[in-house]
């Protein structure tokens, strides 16, 4: 993946085009990018290409149906995965129907808020996620085992790691399932949701009744999701008066806070 503008005057390369050749022709004025490196190619005029023509490349991946970027040279912590092997697995990707009017850190901050858990959500909590919770370098995890109020029992093990990726292994029920969420940021103030979520075929069970499994957590999960929506569509987040049942929230923070910050690719970007 590449800067998405010219640097010729900033262009959006998107409604250009890729070439026979591979390279990425601006619509505006004709400059074509090399597709491997981002290096301009070809200017239609004959002019020499400005030595400092040359669109930033991100490192990218590919899993579960979402394409990932990583807006530095090298990625500090790979993709989450599940506890089960991909190739076992049946993957729904999907993205969420609206935009949320915040940025993904504070959807992020939902899960460390166990405070918000046991409130909004009214999750009957039946282990001490406080004490469950650890942290490391890249990412946190909080362990919750709840009843929830419509009937089924949850023993989770949400993730999150960076700021925008939330990463669920765990049980509904009994039974093995997987749920991530992936933000983007179409705009500043606002997340575009990206979701997957899998399941391990049970012994004997029909493709159809997987997917009838799928669609079942999908829902129990919008549902869950949902009640967040109304509280985001307002929200001013301001943290300033936390208490102590908003520990492991302060501790997010403060991981927050330090999280490393890289922009090599601010002189590619307008």
């Amino acid at each position: 993946m590449f800067s998405a503008y010219c640097l010729h005057v900033g262009a959006d390369l998107s409604i250009g085009k890729v070439t026979d050749s591979g390279n990425i022709r601006c619509a505006f004025h004709g400059w074509e990018y090399d597709g491997e490196s981002g290096q301009c190619a070809y200017l239609p005029s004959g002019d020499p290409v400005p030595p400092r023509a040359s669109l930033y490349r991100f490192p990218v991946v590919e899993r579960y149906g979402i394409v990932f970027a990583f807006n530095g040279l090298t990625p500090r912590f790979s993709i989450p995965e599940f506890d089960h092997t991909e190739d076992s697995l049946v993957l729904k990707s999907g993205t969420f129907p609206d935009r949320f009017q915040v940025d993904p850190w504070v959807i992020c901050a939902n899960t460390p808020d166990l405070l918000h858990v046991t409130e909004l959500h009214q999750f009957d909590v039946r282990n001490d996620p406080y004490e469950d919770v650890t942290w490391q370098d890249y990412s946190a995890t909080f362990p919750i085992h709840a009843l929830t109020p419509a009937g089924p029992v949850l023993d989770i093990r949400p993730e999150i790691h960076g700021t925008n990726l939330f990463h669920q292994n765990g049980t509904v029920d009994g039974r093995w399932f997987g749920w991530s969420t992936w933000m983007g940021i179409p705009t500043p103030g606002q997340t575009t949701v990206f979701y997957t979520i899998c399941a391990q075929p049970e012994p004997d069970e029909t493709p159809e009744q997987t997917g009838e499994f799928l669609d079942y957590v999908l829902n129990l999960e919008m549902s869950i999701a949902s009640e967040d929506v109304p509280v985001f569509a307002g929200m001013h987040y301001t943290p300033g008066n936390l208490t102590r049942g908003d520990r492991v929230l302060a501790r997010f923070f403060e991981y927050l806070r330090t999280f490393p910050r890289s922009h090599p690719s601010a002189d590619f970007l307008n």
